[in-house]
This record gives C-alpha cells, structure tokens and sequence, in this order.
C-alpha cells in the first residue's frame, strides 16, 4: 500500500520514483523495497510531509490524504522523538514494548490530549 501510495502521489507531482527517492535522501531500491516492506517510521514521516498527506494516508489506514490538526501533532511528537531528546527518547524505547492493541490506545489518548488544547 505505502509503494503504491508514494507512486501515485509522484505522478500526480509529475515527478519520478528516482526524483522523489533523490529528495527524501534515500535510494531508489530503497523506495521499491516498500513494495513488501516498511520503512523506519521516520522514513514513512519524512515522505508524508514530502507530498503533504498524513502518515496514515501513506499506509492505507485511511483514504483521506489531508493533514488534521492531530496529524499534525503527531508528526511534531515523531520529530520530538527522533532528535534526541533523551526523556522522549527513553519514552520511545519503553514505547517499542508495547503490543499494538496498547499502542491504539495510547493514540486514542494523545489524540484526546491534543484535541482538548
């Protein structure tokens, strides 16, 4: 789904899989390996706010490519998360333990949060 979503939103660009590789930094083999599996979240957050779409758009979880407020917040989180900030960063190791199911709820909670303010 993320391969073929990247592709689609490329030619809508009028823009080449090696062209849009080349500006998120990363090789052509890389984005094809998408086809059969995901990158780094990072990665996947870094492409979302190339074309301007939500991450969960990217990944098939929704068929709304606009960016919410909560979208939004959860990109500052993600970049929050990856630059070192050592309480988010042990927040994130703690984080990675979790099943999915807790991770939903977890998501449920933040969105609250962030909606509330």
């Amino acid at each position: 789904m993320l391969f073929d979503r990247v592709k689609l939103l490329s030619e809508k660009r009028g823009k080449t899989l090696q062209e849009v590789a080349l500006e998120l930094g990363i090789s052509v083999n890389a984005l094809y390996k998408w086809r059969h599996q995901n990158p780094k979240i990072d990665t996947i957050q870094k492409a979302a706010d190339y074309f301007q779409v939500s991450v969960d758009y990217l990944l098939g979880r929704t068929d709304d490519p606009y960016l919410t407020e909560n979208d939004m917040a959860t990109g500052e989180m993600i970049h929050a998360l990856m630059s070192g900030d050592d309480k988010l960063f042990d927040l994130n190791k703690q984080i990675a333990k979790l099943s999915d199911k807790e991770l939903d709820a977890i998501q449920v909670l933040i969105d609250s949060m962030v909606k509330d303010r």
